[in-house]
Order: structure tokens, then C-alpha cells, then sequence
């Protein structure tokens, strides 16, 4: 069975918005919820969550570009691509 790489294209950008509405829903919510907070403790509960949405959302990212990017952190030769120095943090939580 063959795919079109535009059809295949359209599935891979799909499944990556899929993966990311998650934890970017997540950081809308906790806003909203901060916004309405008074209390001091939920207020950092909040912060403490949205905290942990961002750096979810931004280890996805990370992780996306690194394996669908041009620029990813395939090396070559012991370099990265393009001689880039990547981020070796870019999977850690």
C-alpha cells in the first residue's frame, strides 16, 4: 500500500496537532482558572500546572522538530546537520 505525500503530509500534521491540543488546552483551562482564583494555595497550584503543561508542550515541540524537521539532530560525520549544535536537552523533562 502507497501514500501520497501530500496525503501522508496531511495524517502527520493531524496527528501532531492531535498530540498538542492536550497539553495546550491544559495551559488555556489553568489560565481561566487563574484568572478566577483567589486563594493563594490554588493560585500555585495553578502556576504549578501551568508550568507543567508548558515545558509538556514544549518537550513535544522539541521532540517534533528533532524527527520531522529539516534541521533535526540527525548527525552526520559526528556533526549534527547543517552543522547545527542541536539541543541535547530537547528530550528531557
Amino acid at each position: 500500500m502507497s501514500i501520497a505525500p501530500v496525503e501522508f503530509a496531511s495524517l502527520l500534521c493531524s496527528r501532531l496537532c492531535h498530540d498538542l491540543l492536550s497539553p495546550v488546552g491544559a495551559l488555556n483551562n489553568g489560565l481561566e482558572l487563574l484568572a478566577d482564583e483567589t486563594d493563594p494555595e490554588m493560585r500555585a497550584k495553578c502556576i504549578e500546572l501551568l508550568s507543567d503543561s508548558a515545558r509538556v508542550s514544549a518537550n513535544k515541540l522539541k521532540f517534533f522538530r528533532l524527527a520531522f524537521g529539516a534541521a533535526g539532530g540527525v548527525r552526520r560525520g559526528g556533526r549534527h546537520a547543517r552543522g547545527q549544535g542541536g539541543d541535547r536537552r530537547a528530550l528531557r523533562p
